[in-house]
């Protein structure tokens, strides 16, 4: 990962990617926010595209920010949400038309992201995918829930080529992303 963000940044320096484009003090805030994105992406996004783990993350739970940012061939569209609550862990699926998932990103909102969080705490997660809903089924969008760690889910925010969606937890708990294909989907699991 790093490795493509130094590349990213030698173009951007030597302006190979439109010359003119970028003022010297445009060029240095390009390398930081690069920079910056490289810091805050999952330390495995390597294994995403090993075909013997099908493109999923390794097991690994945590409590860290994820990023993974895509450039798709066509925009993706939510096509559905579905949630579970399973043997030690509760379960969202996000599955998206097209053959690729798009960019996302995961994090614990504010307080929660703190280690000792107690009581309700929420978790965003926002996709470059156009909203399945919009401003349609209430009962859909708007979910409550009375699973171990997963209270509520509900659609936060649309664009027209991005929607944002929050879970909210009875605790601040471990979570991991796995990643399907055929259709694609992303699962986000949170240990009880």
């Amino acid at each position: 990962m790093i490795h493509n963000v130094i590349r990213i940044a030698a173009k951007v320096i030597s302006r190979k990617l439109s010359p003119g484009a970028f003022t010297p003090l445009a060029r240095i805030g390009a390398i930081l926010g690069l920079l910056a994105l490289a810091g805050c992406t999952h330390p495995d996004l390597a294994h995403l595209d090993n075909p013997k783990t099908g493109g999923a993350f390794p097991n690994i739970w945590n409590k860290t920010p994820v990023t993974q940012l895509r450039a798709l061939a066509e925009p993706a569209t939510l096509t559905s949400v579905k949630n579970a609550s399973l043997s030690g862990l509760d379960r969202i699926v996000f599955t998206f038309s097209g053959k690729e998932i798009p960019g996302y990103a995961m994090r614990y909102q504010g307080e929660g992201s703190d280690q000792g969080a107690k009581g309700p705490v929420l978790f965003e997660m926002r996709f470059g995918a156009r909203p399945i809903w919009g401003h349609g089924n209430e009962a859909e969008i708007h979910r409550q829930l009375n699973y171990p760690v997963l209270k509520a889910l509900s659609e936060s925010k649309i664009g027209e080529e991005f929607t944002f969606w929050t879970a909210t937890l009875s605790k601040n708990s471990d979570y991991r992303l796995t990643e399907l294909r055929n259709p694609p989907r992303l699962v986000v699991d949170f240990k009880h």
